[in-house]
Parts: structure tokens; C-alpha cells; sequence
């Protein structure tokens, strides 16, 4: 099932793209699939391997798609493509990307909008564990805001999580 559609793009071509991505590059998953509206629509597609993508692995999809496109589709509009790794900064959005994110540190936001930064130490089909961030030097003044440390977290109690650098 592929995270996010829209309607401009019906869910059968979201899937050829989808495969084409793995066929040109079987270690690859989709991550994001985004059209952007008005005049200068941008198709941008976030994809990733579990060891990172580089750039040129982006830019051979980025043809193999770019082809198909012009060939197979029948898009009444006009569009640019993009194709690009999620990046650091940009939410966790499938589990295969949390896995991938081990002993990195992240933000979460729960969904009362809590936030809890902390090491990911293990993921689960249900939940995600975090250490605390280790404290450097002087203790910092307390944050405003509701910041707290919660080591278990579900992922339904997941509004948003990203990686972060400390």
C-alpha cells in the first residue's frame, strides 16, 4: 500500500510508479508521493533504501520514470518531476524508516503535542523505545513548553518524529 495519494493521480499509476522504482532499483521503497497544485505543479516523490540512496541512484529513477511518464501516462496538465531521499529533518513515515533510524536521535511530537527527544534504541510493529539525550555540560534551563521523556512509545500515539542531529 503506498503512503499517501492524491486525487489528480489515480492509485493504479501511483502503483506502476511505485513498481518501476523497485524494478530500477530493487533495494528501494517509496516513501512520499506528493503533487503539488497551481501553475507550477511539482510531482515529487520521496524514496529511500534501507542504506541510504545517493544521488545518482535518485537520478537513474528519476529517468526511468521521467521515460514512463511520457510514454504511459496520460497527465493533461503539465508537471515537473522530482526525485529526491526524504532527508534528515523530514518526519518518519513508514516503520521501514524507523527501523533504518536506529540509534539515531529523534523528536517526537505526540498527538497532545508533547514532545520527547531521545536515542532510538528498538522498533516493533507496535512501538518504538528511546533512551534519553544525554545531558552535555551545565544543566540547561528547563524549555518552555510540555517537554517530558517517555521511553515506550505506540506509533497511533506518534503525530510526527524526525531525526534529529545532537
Amino acid at each position: 500500500m503506498l503512503p499517501y495519494f492524491f486525487s489528480m493521480i489515480s492509485e493504479e499509476i501511483l502503483q506502476e510508479l511505485t513498481d518501476l522504482i523497485v524494478e530500477t532499483l530493487p533495494a528501494a521503497f517509496v516513501v512520499d508521493i506528493n503533487l503539488t497544485q497551481g501553475g507550477n505543479r511539482i510531482l515529487s516523490i520521496k524514496v529511500d533504501t534501507d542504506a541510504g540512496i545517493t544521488m545518482s541512484e535518485c537520478e537513474k529513477i528519476s529517468r526511468a520514470l521521467s521515460f514512463h511518464l511520457e510514454e504511459h501516462t496520460s497527465f493533461d496538465f503539465k508537471y515537473r518531476l522530482e526525485v529526491s531521499s526524504p532527508g534528515v529533518g523530514s518526519p518518519l513515515k513508514l516503520l521501514r524508516q524507523y527501523k533504518k533510524e536506529v540509534g539515531r536521535f529523534l523528536k517526537v511530537v505526540l498527538n497532545d503535542e508533547q514532545e520527547i527527544k531521545g536515542k532510538l534504541e528498538t522498533v516493533t510493529e507496535a512501538e518504538i523505545t528511546l533512551s534519553p539525550v544525554p545531558v552535555k555540560g551545565k544543566k540547561k534551563k528547563k524549555k518552555k513548553g510540555n517537554v517530558v521523556f517517555k521511553d515506550t512509545i505506540t506509533f497511533p500515539e506518534i503525530k510526527e518524529a524526525k531525526v534529529i542531529i545532537i
